[in-house]
């Protein structure tokens, strides 16, 4: 019986097969071979079923958004991509301090997995190693970013040791030596770069050394005499409930909101901190003549000479932001060596050979965007240190696209605006990627407006803007190179 329901079933499933398979025959020396052929979408035998697209889970577009009693918020979107990412964002930088407190930000962002008043540092890393994750931090102007990669059932356990890390550092006199080798290494690094160096300097000519001009990376008088003091002042002023922020991506939000109710929500954390962060004062861009900053640059076999200027541009708190960026596509960036050879991004061949021409070795525009306002210009390295550089560029722009037809303005703003999508898009379809863009963007926009409101920028738009970016203030301007 047994023998027989075997073959019955081995039958059924023959027939089952032949009914849904293809014959190839092949001919070789007249001997007729038949092959069977089986489709890839077909369900096999003993196979799982695949499951169908409503089967599928689905994930919001939009992030969720959970305010915590004492009101740091959890922002954070859930997708199938790869680790979990959370970043604790805490919405103060260099630009939140002055005199004494200059280089805290740069001290404690390397705080970050140092010891604590619960753990060693390396307990801190030895624990973090055992769920496969890795850790960073960092600081800008107006933000400093505490993050965590790891698969997703371990992301409790390095919340719990991040947190321990930003909230419980211990501070002491003997963690802060091991640091100071970093930040030294941070500001040696930074001398070798003219690029660095010039956008610094920029910063620090646009904003009058306030602000938004303050260093990213401490002083040197600062390096090897931190105050603990003016590292404890900051955190203590700035690291309070309604500046903090939990950031994720590729985790349920329930799971996070949990997680950061058990960690954040204890009143020991805060106790005796500002309920409120210091309000920022209104930067005042300043230009002219006065602000041309002048200084010798030099490396062995170096003759470059290098040279930006910046205007007052709108920031993330407005939408004109976007025909700024399209301007910045328009004019791209350049350089001798892909005059022949151009890669696909963002190179333009004419203006190349003009930058040839007027011997410049590079040119590039770009934007900063910060939260209320924001820096747009021409950066070019080349031999001379006349205008001709920046002449060269701003010339063709207006030849070009300022006195085309409208006709032409339109296919050059629509092609633009194509490039820049692309690029995004490219950016955002990876886990880092849209984690960059939650913790620029944070609720305010999803992903799919940006790319409407980069649609949405015409000639018009891109014509009314140039003349507030160039008919508004004279730029910060600033020469660095092997000057006389």
């Amino acid at each position: 019986k047994k023998k027989n329901k075997m073959k019955s079933l081995f039958r059924n499933t023959v027939a089952q097969t032949k009914k849904t398979c293809q014959k190839l025959v092949v001919k070789n020396n007249n001997n007729v071979k038949t092959y069977v052929i089986t489709p890839m979408t077909v369900e096999q035998p003993g196979t799982p079923k695949i499951q169908s697209q409503h089967e599928i889970p689905t994930f919001s577009k939009t992030p969720q958004v959970t305010t915590l009693n004492n009101g740091i918020r959890v922002i954070s979107k859930d997708s199938t991509r790869g680790n979990s990412i959370v970043s604790i964002k805490v919405n103060a930088g260099t630009r939140d301090v002055s005199g004494d407190n200059q280089g805290a930000p740069h001290y404690a962002s390397k705080m970050f997995f140092a010891p604590t008043t619960h753990r060693t540092g390396l307990h801190l890393i030895s624990e973090m190693n055992k769920t496969g994750g890795r850790f960073e931090a960092q600081h800008g102007r107006e933000e400093m970013v505490y993050q965590v990669e790891v698969a997703r059932d371990g992301v409790a356990r390095a919340m719990e040791l991040a947190v321990d890390s930003v909230l419980y550092s211990r501070l002491h006199p003997y963690d802060i030596v091991p640091k100071q080798a970093q930040v030294a290494y941070d500001v040696a690094e930074s001398k070798l770069s003219p690029q660095y160096q010039i956008k610094e300097a920029l910063h620090k000519v646009a904003f009058t050394d306030q602000g938004l001009g303050q260093p990213l990376l401490a002083y040197d008088n600062h390096v090897d005499k931190p105050s603990l003091d003016s590292i404890n002042e900051f955190m203590n002023t700035h690291y309070i409930p309604s500046n903090i922020e939990v950031i994720g991506t590729n985790i349920n939000h329930e799971d996070l909101v949990e997680i950061s109710k058990q960690l954040l929500e204890d009143e020991f954390a805060f106790q005796g901190l500002p309920e409120a962060p210091q309000p920022r004062s209104t930067p005042n861009i300043v230009g002219g003549h006065d602000s041309v900053y002048e200084t010798r640059f030099s490396t062995p076999g170096n003759s470059k000479n290098f040279m930006v200027t910046g205007f007052t541009a709108p920031g993330r708190n407005s939408t004109e932001r976007f025909a700024t960026k399209i301007i910045v596509e328009l004019l791209g960036t350049g350089s001798i060596d892909n005059v022949d050879n151009v890669t696909r991004e963002n190179s333009n061949t004419e203006l190349s050979r003009l930058a040839r021409d007027a011997k410049i070795n590079h040119y590039q525009a770009y934007h900063f965007e910060y939260s209320d306002c924001g820096l747009f210009g021409i950066y070019t390295e080349s031999e001379s240190i006349n205008p001709i550089p920046q002449n060269t560029v701003g010339t063709w722009f207006r030849d070009r696209f300022v006195e085309a037809s409208e006709e032409q303005q339109k296919k050059m703003v629509e092609a633009a605006i194509n490039r820049v999508i692309t690029r995004e898009s490219v950016k955002y379809d990876s886990n880092i990627g849209e984690h960059e863009f939650l913790l620029q963007h944070g609720d305010t926009m999803i992903f799919d407006q940006f790319v409407n409101h980069l649609r949405a920028v015409t000639p018009q738009d891109v014509n009314q803007q140039l003349q507030q970016l160039f008919g508004t203030h004279a730029p910060a301007t600033v020469i660095y190179g092997n000057l006389n």
